[in-house]
């Protein structure tokens, strides 16, 4: 299900409790404990986006994931989380090819 103005919120509170959750396991190790939140935080944030938007005319780009590297050539872009509407067009020549933009 795609999210929208009321499914928002819930996606942000179960991520940080799920990235709350981590980190609090976590704590014992030692190291920057506000990094290794903000990591666990987009990671959890970013992993509910894919979930919400499990469709294949969706992605989700963040640091942590490599499933759009082959197509894509990246994980992310210039912010730590990005869903883009995937798109198809027929390339043009003599070999077309269907390009995903």
């Amino acid at each position: 299900m795609p999210v929208d103005r009321e499914n928002l919120g819930n996606l942000v509170e179960v991520a940080w409790r799920e990235a709350k959750q981590r980190t609090e396991n976590r704590n014992a190790e030692g190291g920057d404990v506000n990094k290794r939140r903000s990591e666990e935080w987009v990671d959890c944030l970013a992993k509910g986006f894919r979930r919400s938007y499990a469709d294949r005319s969706h992605r989700t780009f963040w640091k942590g994931n490599r499933s759009n590297r082959m197509e894509f050539f990246r994980n992310e872009f210039l912010f730590d989380v990005v869903v883009g509407h995937i798109k198809t067009v027929r390339s043009l020549g003599q070999n077309p090819k269907e390009l995903q933009f």
